[in-house]
């Protein structure tokens, strides 16, 4: 909560409303848009922490974070340098995850991680002596270190966007991100968060595969589907919608609460059928109203 949408240029930070996913276009570290947060204090995670998101990076970009924390504006080793970042390393397909403690830093690297430009669910998580990354649930990177944070206030903390000048923001699409104290298993983390949203049209037109979300926060509903002779009138928790409940309507913020099953709703179209005498030399025939499937 309260964190800070940034955006030096005008519309250039946005939603992804198929996805429901922030959008980042990329660029030189000053000059896109990024997410400030408050200040995090590390004692928290003394036991470890669990960073768990979904993430489509997009085109290369020279370190690109998906979040960069750290202590104070010190940039240099020598001086005591506290931070935690989660990046592409350089310009490579290998998505690192970086502890500094003091200025010695700790690495932990899933090599070739990146290599499909496509929406993943990434779990990292970091010990005193463990580092496990996980796409998708498979481990791509499992390493016996010490990638614990000593207690300090991280306050420059940026989703996005590195704390280093030279370093290029990120281009790609970021949701659902959630920091946990401890070493969370899969289970606790679903029951804190993830919920499963599916669709179902109701007898109208597809809707992408994409759009079935699992998601651990807000989402937006999808677009409208269409269906001849009718007009869509939202989502709802029941196939029998007269009998149901709207949910929202296409493109509306909603926050499931637990696994939920929506139904798209329908309006049926009146019609109005005109008659014409074709020549006729005399009679007349009235419009008619006629609605779909009466």
């Amino acid at each position: 909560n309260h964190a800070t949408r940034s955006a030096t240029a005008a519309n250039s930070f946005d939603i992804d409303f198929s996805s429901g996913a922030w959008k980042f276009p990329g660029g030189t570290n000053s000059g896109g848009p990024f997410i400030d947060l408050p200040d995090i204090t590390t004692g928290q995670f003394s036991s470890g922490i669990t960073i768990d998101f979904e993430a489509n990076f997009g085109g290369v970009d020279n370190w690109e974070r998906i979040i960069d924390f750290r202590r104070g504006s010190e940039l240099n080793f020598a001086s005591g340098l506290d931070s935690l970042f989660i990046a592409r390393a350089g310009e490579t397909n290998d998505l690192v995850v970086d502890a500094i403690r003091s200025g010695a830093s700790t690495q932990c690297r899933a090599n070739g991680a990146l290599a499909t430009q496509e929406m993943h669910r990434w779990t990292i998580r970091l010990t005193s002596s463990s580092c496990l990354i996980t796409k998708d649930g498979v481990p791509v990177a499992n390493t016996n270190q010490n990638m614990s944070l000593n207690s300090v206030t991280f306050s420059n903390n940026f989703i996005g966007k590195s704390n280093w000048t030279a370093d290029r923001q990120f281009e790609g699409q970021i949701r659902s991100l959630r920091i946990y104290a401890g070493n969370l298993t899969e289970t606790q983390i679903g029951a804190f968060s993830y919920k499963t949203v599916s669709y179902y049209t109701n007898g109208g037109s597809s809707i992408p595969a994409t759009a079935r979300a699992r998601t651990s926060g807000e989402l937006f509903l999808p677009t409208a589907t269409t269906r001849t002779g009718y007009t869509f009138a939202g989502w709802y928790n029941g196939a029998n919608t007269a009998a149901a409940t709207k949910l929202g309507s296409a493109e509306a913020r909603y926050t499931p609460s637990a696994d939920v099953e929506m139904f798209a709703g329908w309006t049926a179209n009146t019609n109005t059928v005109s008659f014409s005498g074709n020549n006729a030399t005399s009679g007349t025939v009235s419009n008619q109203s006629i609605v779909t499937d009466a």
